[in-house]
């Protein structure tokens, strides 16, 4: 395998509070963003072997108006291709399905970096309301709840189920299914994002080196099962009752 990059002390401090205006640090982010392409051409070709085709992309390196003219975090993110956004929007139609066509309104598999250390992720959108209710549907049902708590459960250590800014972690590796009972009482698709993360301080990012690439691709390929439960695909809905109507609940 081809060495990926690993990340400084300087790369983490391109995103320290009284820097992330500042153009003169868009060089610094610049460089952090081609290694973030790199690691996502890596993460896409890691996942395709497990049997997911996205698409791969990383997030703006300059203060600009669609990141509120600051960089505190940069990301490589792969998410839905062009071809299945073109399914999912013939199945609800263009009215509903004006979102679907954005590449980051989408369930994401992410990997951040800000300046305190590097973030592994499954992101629900908060407007992707199509998949959180394919997973909110899935979970109504006991054998939904199970087999998504077993998911969780057997992540590799670290991860944390949150939603949205809520304080409250569900810790994976010790869930119960009454766990994620509550958490979907609580969840509304379209209104909050779902979250699935785990962090690696930027001290141990640096401690790695080398090794990080096992971190990261070990924890994507683990996360696979877990976007395959959550997303929309024609096998995989929940999203539809038999006649074609979207199921609420």
């Amino acid at each position: 395998m081809v060495a990926l990059p690993t990340f400084t002390s300087k790369d983490f401090a391109a995103y320290a509070p009284g820097r992330q205006r500042d153009p003169e640090y868009n060089p610094f982010r610049l460089a952090v963003r081609r290694k973030l392409g790199t690691w996502a051409k890596a993460l896409a070709r890691a996942l395709k072997d497990e049997g997911l085709d996205l698409a791969a992309r990383t997030s703006l390196e300059r203060p600009y108006r669609f990141n509120a003219g600051r960089v505190d975090a940069q990301w490589a993110y792969l998410s839905r291709r062009p071809a299945d956004k073109k399914a999912l929007t013939a199945r609800v139609g263009p009215a509903l399905g004006k979102d679907v066509d954005t590449h980051y309104i989408q369930t994401t598999l992410v990997l951040a970096i800000d300046d305190e250390g590097l973030e592994q992720a499954l992101r629900v959108h908060a407007l992707a309301w199509w998949d959180g209710l394919n997973v909110a549907n899935a979970c109504r049902e006991p054998e939904g709840l199970q087999a998504l708590c077993d998911l969780l459960n057997a992540l590799p250590e670290g991860f944390v189920l949150l939603m949205d800014t809520w304080k409250k972690e569900y810790v994976c590796g010790r869930l119960h299914p009454s766990d994620l009972r509550a958490y979907f009482a609580r969840y509304s698709p379209g209104e909050h994002w779902l979250n699935l993360r785990r962090r690696l301080p930027a001290a141990a990012v640096e401690e790695l080196g080398d090794d990080l690439a096992t971190w990261v691709l070990d924890g994507a390929r683990a996360l696979a099962p877990v976007y395959r439960f959550i997303v929309w695909t024609p096998e995989n809905d929940r999203l539809f009752d038999e006649d074609g109507r979207i199921r609420r609940p």
